[in-house]
């Protein structure tokens, strides 16, 4: 008998029931993806974190920090972070705690031209600062400085003894140009959790055409990007710097934001947080993802307690909470913004 006899001799609902199941059957088949059919989808970008409102920690015990510029979470001591003074300042970083308490002054083999920000990576199991001395008001240096060095091995303490001086190993000192030659005013740098980049935030004050302060970038704010390289005898031995290095850094991304004193990445590299006077503007990646996409991709705006004038940044340790310096009288204040709920991240 032919199919289409047999068709005929059955029952209406049987025939429709049947015609269904044929219909769904491809579509299923086809759902379930098998070799060769494409990458699977990227990993989610991390949860949008809810911040409360920040807060004064407490004034830094030592006085000798009054025009903090940068501030860095160690790698390797839980609890202990880094601060510089701007320009003009002692070539030192100063430990200190939540507390607010001093843990010692440490010299950094160099002078400080215009020391602007910090930031903190660990490679080969170490802990490294990276200070940058790339401030440029007027533009008019023809070449900028970064000094890494390495975290001491010993903990920072409050009982140190009083008179011993203090002095980080100088891993490499860079020499640091833009790809296109130009000078420009950086307050900002963020470092890998590995340390193989660096990122510089350029400072842009005005809007195109706005005078003497504008900037050669259109008023954009460019992101620039440095490849390290740190090698296996950097990270372990940390014996000898690299002086007179010169190194070329590459435009990646523009951030489009005015007055950007300060960047950090979180320890997870998920997260990038650039501040102005202001605000902080948070931008997130996808695993795997670079941050050229991340920037493309815009910032929400994360509110910052009043400073009078903030130009230090940090994620701590759980890579969520914000930790801020800023001048002011009456001793260094230590801010902190704390996460208050985790939600879905909503790009």
């Amino acid at each position: 008998m032919k199919t289409a006899e047999r068709a005929a001799k059955l029952p209406a609902a049987w025939m429709l029931l049947a015609l269904a199941v044929a219909a769904a059957t491809p579509a299923a088949v086809a759902a379930e993806p098998g070799p060769g059919s494409g990458p699977p989808p990227a990993a989610a970008a991390p949860s949008r974190v809810e911040c409360s409102p920040g807060r004064e920690l407490c004034r830094l015990a030592n006085r000798s920090i009054d025009e903090s510029s940068g501030i860095a979470a160690s790698r390797v001591h839980e609890g202990v972070f880094w601060t510089h003074n701007d320009s003009g300042g002692a070539a030192e970083l100063y430990a200190f705690n939540e507390k607010g308490e001093d843990l010692g002054a440490y010299r950094v083999p160099g002078k400080n031209v215009d020391w602007e920000d910090l930031c903190s990576f660990k490679a080969g199991g170490k802990g490294f600062l990276v200070v940058a001395d790339t401030g440029d008001n007027n533009h008019r240096r023809g070449g900028y400085q970064l000094y890494v060095c390495e975290e001491p091995a010993e903990r920072p303490s409050a009982e140190r003894k009083a008179g011993v001086k203090l002095e980080l190993k100088l891993v490499r000192k860079i020499e640091l140009v833009y790809a296109d030659g130009a000078s420009r005013d950086c307050e900002a740098i963020a470092a890998e959790p590995d340390g193989s980049c660096i990122y510089l935030a350029v400072k842009v004050r005005t809007k195109p055409g706005a005078g003497i302060l504008s900037t050669d970038d259109g008023g954009e704010g460019k992101v620039f990007a440095l490849d390290l390289r740190l090698d296996a005898k950097d990270a372990k031995d940390a014996k000898d710097a690299k002086d007179g290095e010169v190194m070329k850094a590459r435009e990646i991304a523009a951030h489009g934001l005015l007055n950007v004193t300060a960047m950090d990445i979180s320890a997870d590299g998920r997260r990038a947080a650039l501040q102005t006077y202001g605000n902080a503007h948070e931008y997130v990646r996808a695993e795997g993802a670079a941050w050229e996409q991340a920037f493309k991709a815009g910032a929400r705006t994360i509110e910052l307690p009043a400073r009078r004038q903030g130009e230090g940044l940090c994620y701590g340790p759980d890579g969520r909470t914000l930790y801020l310096t800023s001048e002011g009288a009456g001793g260094c204040p230590l801010y902190v913004v704390e996460p208050k709920a985790a939600v879905p991240a909503t790009r």
